[in-house]
């Protein structure tokens, strides 16, 4: 019979301490399973310990600045997936070509990529595209904040 195997088993039903006592005795012998219980409970023990003193406004705001990026990105990948089928025209095919500076085929430029969706030469109506993304998003940040301080003034 296989003790490691009794640590989840007990876990709910005999708490921790139970657990950790079939823990110990089993060691830790190099085994990929008790790596693995290791290592979960300190990445679980260092989320808890951070996200105590995390400011959750700050995290918030920092994420949403990041979505919105994100949603550029997708955007403009969208786009280019479009141009390539040819539901879109592309009119112009390539604007610009930053490949030789940033190469979207590098380390960088995957990174980029996959997460902002860079494009080295980007058609106009990729950019188009984007730009038109970020003048509907600047203009409703703007409407909000207009709102919002016209709710603060009349209170």
């Amino acid at each position: 019979m296989q003790i490691k195997g009794k640590i989840l088993y007990h876990w709910p039903g005999n708490g921790i301490d139970e657990s950790l006592r079939y823990y110990h005795s089993s060691q830790l012998n190099g085994d990929p399973y008790d790596i693995v219980v290791v290592g979960a409970g300190l990445v679980g023990w260092l989320i808890f310990a951070t996200t105590t003193r995390l400011d959750v406004q700050v995290f918030f705001r920092v994420t949403s600045i990041l979505l919105i990026f994100f949603a550029a990105g997708l955007v403009a990948h969208g786009v280019h997936e479009f141009n390539e089928a040819n539901i879109i025209p592309s009119v112009v095919e390539h604007v610009w070509d930053l490949n030789p500076v940033l190469d979207e085929t590098s380390g960088v430029g995957q990174i980029m990529k996959a997460i902002f969706g860079y494009n080295g030469n980007p058609s106009l109506t990729e950019v188009v595209a984007y730009v038109g993304y970020w003048v509907v998003v600047l203009l409703a940040l703007r409407h909000r904040r207009t709102r919002a301080e016209l709710v603060m003034g009349q209170a």
